[in-house]
């Protein structure tokens, strides 16, 4: 070692991240969550909606196997050739014959956020429709078309 060298200095391994590598890694994850939360709420109620779209079609089958014996189609649910399995997300909706002109069924969607009340009608010719009770664009998000008839 000549005499004039100095020694270097001996760096240490880096152990962690600096506050500003953690500020940013923590802004990256909240802007992936605020656009990924939406998205996976609206895909889990079209698969609770699910639950409603085929419970509509059982009672439209019943229906028209109602409408072949007796010519009318049934106002009450319960006086149908159906069971109804246990209910998770909807509740069957009798419907009034007064002002649904060719809706033959109902269900409403039963949950405790007021954004996620909605209920789904289904006609004679198999067209399912949508009225949102909360969140205004809730049956557009589901992919449904907008309820004709009066509540």
């Amino acid at each position: 070692m000549n005499c004039f060298e100095f020694p270097r200095k001996v760096e240490k391994a880096r152990k962690g991240l600096t506050l500003i590598e953690l500020t940013v890694a923590v802004l990256i994850l909240g802007i992936l969550g605020a656009v990924a939360i939406p998205r996976f709420q609206i895909a889990t109620e079209k698969a609770k909606a699910a639950e409603g779209v085929n419970l509509l079609m059982n009672i439209l089958a019943a229906q028209k196997r109602c409408y072949a014996d007796n010519g009318y189609y049934q106002w009450d649910p319960a006086k149908l050739d159906i069971d109804f399995p246990a209910l998770q997300y909807f509740s069957v909706y009798g419907i009034q014959t007064g002002g649904l002109q060719d809706y033959v069924g109902r269900v409403d969607r039963v949950s405790p956020d007021p954004n996620l009340l909605y209920f789904l009608v289904i006609r004679v010719n198999g067209q399912i429709e949508c009225s949102n009770r909360g969140y205004p664009i809730i049956c557009d998000q589901l992919g449904f078309s907008a309820y004709g008839g009066e509540e």
